[in-house]
């Protein structure tokens, strides 16, 4: 499994130009971080990828197939979006199965362990803490065990402990799931979980 974007660019019809011929590629098992400062077009890149924009021009390749006119749904990539939403009356474990596109329970008992959310399984959004509603979104994420896990920005607001819980939840995915991870992020205290960086 991996993701190969190659020479991807985008500009807005105003002309403004975000980023021009991106290119990298990312294996199963590793991750590379986007990294620039706010407003530079991280999320814009993710967005891309995942086909929730359509780039200027450019490709994006998964496991060698090019998905850049497929829709997001059919790209086999899983994002977690800086201001994620979620469905806030509902509770934890049907946030979860509104995002999978299959039913089966099993994987998604087995996610809520992983993100240690079983004693909150029943419990609204609307009612849990910061840290647990990054780990909803996470697990929203992967519930469809994709190929490829975008990250924007996942670490904002949460503090030190929360943060490695949810660099713990990464590396096992990394790890277990085997997939390609790319992380957006202006923070230099994680470079340690990289295989590559790519300056916007």
């Amino acid at each position: 499994m991996s993701l190969t974007v190659t020479q991807l660019s985008k500009r807005f019809e105003n002309g403004n130009e975000i980023f021009k011929d991106i290119s990298f590629e990312v294996q199963k098992g590793e991750l590379a971080i986007v990294r620039g400062p706010s407003g530079v077009g991280k999320t814009t890149l993710l967005h891309c990828i995942m086909g929730i924009l359509k780039p200027t021009y450019g490709e994006v390749f998964v496991d060698q197939m090019n998905v850049t006119s497929e829709t997001p749904r059919s790209r086999s990539i899983g994002i977690m979006m800086q201001q994620q939403p979620l469905y806030e009356h509902l509770s934890v474990k049907r946030n979860l199965e509104m995002a999978s596109n299959k039913k089966c329970h099993e994987s998604i008992a087995a996610i809520l362990t992983q993100l240690d959310l079983h004693n909150q399984v029943n419990d609204t959004v609307a009612n849990l803490s910061g840290g647990e509603r990054k780990r909803v979104a996470f697990g929203r994420a992967i519930v469809n065990s994709p190929k490829v896990l975008l990250l924007d920005e996942p670490f904002v607001s949460l503090d030190d402990a929360l943060v490695q819980t949810l660099v713990n939840c990464i590396e096992d995915v990394c790890a277990n799931q085997q997939c390609a991870v790319v992380l957006a992020t202006h923070r230099h205290d994680i470079d340690a979980l990289s295989t590559q960086t790519i300056e916007l």
